[in-house]
């Protein structure tokens, strides 16, 4: 199941989504739908989304269907990069501001996952260079960049 916060951020309305896209979420979704507001810019965050499904992916998708104003994702967790990947129609008409890429360290092997901008990554097929936090290490990508950046071409 998921929640939806909604509040507001720079003139545009945040939703941070917690929880898992699975089962049945079309409620929940209809009652989010009801609470933004005609017109002004949605920020989905999606750092909290935790799982995904078949019918949870239907649902998100009509949701975003139906939805009349401008929207873009932030902060999109790897379950909604995997997801974006397989299913185009999880990013509707929608663009990915940011997104978390896993990595692990070369050096301790402690895996996390890097907040990427999309921004930075134009015409980059990398996920740029970063540092472990507890040993300064590099970090280097669980998966082929090419690979799990597709969700950018859609």
């Amino acid at each position: 199941m998921i929640s939806c916060t909604v509040g507001k951020m720079d003139g545009a309305t945040s939703v941070e989504v917690k929880g898992a896209l699975s089962g049945d979420v079309s409620a929940a979704l209809t009652d989010l739908s009801k609470k933004l507001p005609e017109g002004a810019l949605v920020r989905f965050d999606l750092a909290g989304v935790s799982a995904m499904n078949t019918r949870g992916l239907r649902s998100w998708a009509n949701f975003l269907r139906g939805l009349k104003m401008p929207y873009e994702f932030h902060r999109c967790s790897v379950f909604f990069v995997d997801s974006a990947n397989l299913i185009a129609e999880v990013l509707g008409k929608g663009k990915v501001i940011s997104f978390h890429a896993p990595m692990t360290c070369a050096s301790c092997r402690k895996s996390r996952e890097v907040l990427l901008e999309t921004a930075a990554l134009e015409g980059d097929e990398s996920f740029g260079e970063h540092r472990c936090e507890s040993c300064r290490s590099p970090l280097e990508p669980e998966v082929s960049p090419p690979d799990y950046l597709v969700f950018l071409a859609s």
